[in-house]
């Protein structure tokens, strides 16, 4: 009874994590406040691009570059230094976010992966064992061993659970900056 306990542990700790996976080319969340909200950003890597795609009636682009020049479809902003201060902030906030979130999602695949294959291993023994008639000892020992191994998962995970707590502070701050920088360039509807 205590090993099916433990492989529903372990089921629940591979098929989470696999959620926490991140697509930096889907839509933006949704916020009852309209942050972001009906939006596209897409982040290059390679050419430190940052694109915002309305997908309202307007359908407004918006380019930072990693040198914080600011376009709106296809014009040049001319910024003061306020402004170019919080494109600054808003761009490398937007940088760190996606790179946390990769982070997060690469781990958190990494603990689902490995979830998985404890959960294969787990059954194989079990049918093995089962088959082979083993003693009490033995299957008292495999528990053991697999309660070790989703104990480490488990610990993994809520290494992953902090970073998201720490990702989610970022994210706060990215809409606080959202509504200043919209609200300091006029050309930002």
């Amino acid at each position: 009874m205590r090993l099916a306990l433990i492989m529903m542990l372990v089921a629940m700790l591979v098929f989470p994590a696999a959620g926490f996976t991140h697509d930096q080319h889907k839509d933006c969340d949704r916020d009852d406040d309209g942050f972001l909200e009906e939006c596209d950003v897409d982040w290059d890597e390679e050419t430190g691009i940052l694109t915002i795609t309305s997908e309202d009636d307007d359908d407004e682009i918006v380019i930072i570059t990693k040198k914080y020049v600011l376009s709106v479809n296809g014009e040049k902003i001319d910024l003061d230094k306020g402004q170019k201060e919080l494109v600054r902030d808003y761009y490398k906030h937007m940088k760190k976010l996606h790179v946390m979130a990769d982070e997060i999602g690469e781990e958190a695949a990494k603990i689902g992966e490995w979830g998985g294959k404890v959960a294969a291993k787990a059954i194989r023994e079990v049918c093995d064992r089962l088959l082979d008639h083993d003693d009490e000892e033995a299957m008292e020992d495999l528990e053991e061993a697999i309660e070790a191994e989703a104990e480490e998962i488990e610990r993994a995970a809520e290494k992953i659970e902090a970073k998201a707590e720490k990702l989610e502070l970022v994210v706060d701050d990215l809409k606080d900056l959202h509504y200043e920088m919209k609200e300091a360039v006029p050309e930002l509807d």
